[in-house]
């Protein structure tokens, strides 16, 4: 065994290019343990700040160490659209056609989902090459649409995404989930339990030490001798934060306690809308910075 492992998340960035980070840390505790991952993610993600540059449909680049192949997609507008579903289409179809001669081949395979739908590929590659698959889930889908987007069980949407969360969960060797109590509900959709494996997200103490001052133009708009409640991250649905925006609201007229929201998302313009004159919005800022402003 050569220890290949190909790592196909169709939103994995990295310190070069903005979020999603879990699969790029992933490879490269990996890479230090001696085994051969490759990163398979697509060529835009509504979270990279900073896309990748392709040439054609597939783009391979080493980022700091790390291979990637960059598949080219379409750009969409905004992270609940269709035009986000039709590019995850788009990105198992091209799949498809991988230029898999130019990547070793894989003694593991990784789907991490959101997306899904790549579990098709990954699946006819595992008996092409005899691999082990593993289905990783960081976002329980469709489950996430009914629960937090409002949908019916019987929206095509969600049967459609179902068909393929189901066949994740019977046909790879193992299944990854970071949260410690879904594994009910993927018995539930016939995934055998000796397949499951919970495995958090967790941080680079390496990086911890390497964090940067926030700029002094932000740092300046934080109220001093204040209580601050903080929050850095995401502003979508998923995230809740209408929730903080109220008890906020109910703490308007307290001087002392003020909220300070750094991160951006779809829903930052209703936030801000909602929130009071002691809540202060002060962007994105890079991961580098966040040891900075939370403490």
């Amino acid at each position: 065994m050569n220890n290949n492992i190909w790592i196909i998340n169709q939103y994995c960035g990295s310190k070069v290019h903005g979020m999603n980070f879990r699969s790029w840390y992933f490879a490269k505790e990996l890479k230090k343990k001696g085994f051969h991952p490759h990163i398979i993610s697509a060529s835009y993600s509504h979270l990279f700040y900073k896309l990748p540059v392709t040439k054609g449909k597939f783009t391979l680049e080493d980022v700091d160490g790390i291979p990637f192949t960059w598949v080219k997609v379409s750009k969409y507008k905004g992270s609940q659209s269709i035009g986000r579903v039709l590019v995850m289409i788009q990105f198992m179809l091209n799949l498809f056609f991988l230029p898999k001669k130019k990547l070793n081949d894989p003694d593991v395979i990784i789907v991490s989902s959101l997306s899904p739908l790549p579990i098709i590929n990954a699946y006819l590659w595992s008996i092409k090459y005899k691999a082990k698959l593993i289905f990783e889930v960081r976002d329980i889908w469709p489950l996430s649409l009914i629960e937090i987007g409002g949908f019916s069980k019987l929206n095509p949407l969600v049967l459609f995404f179902g068909w393929f969360e189901k066949f994740a969960y019977k046909k790879s060797d193992k299944v990854i989930s970071l949260l410690p109590n879904a594994k009910p509900h993927m018995e539930s959709r016939g995934m055998n339990k000796d397949k499951f494996v919970h495995i958090p997200n967790g941080f680079n103490l390496e990086e911890m030490k390497k964090s940067k001052e926030l700029e002094k133009s932000i740092s300046n708009l934080i109220p001093k001798n204040k209580f601050i409640v903080g929050y850095t991250g995401s502003l979508g649905a998923s995230n809740a934060m209408e929730y903080l925006i109220e008890a906020s609201n109910h703490l308007e007229n307290n001087e002392n306690i003020h909220f300070v929201i750094f991160g951006k998302g779809q829903h930052l313009e209703k936030l801000k809308n909602n929130a009071k004159n002691n809540v202060s919005f002060l962007g994105q800022i890079d991961k580098s910075q966040i040891q900075s402003a939370i403490s």
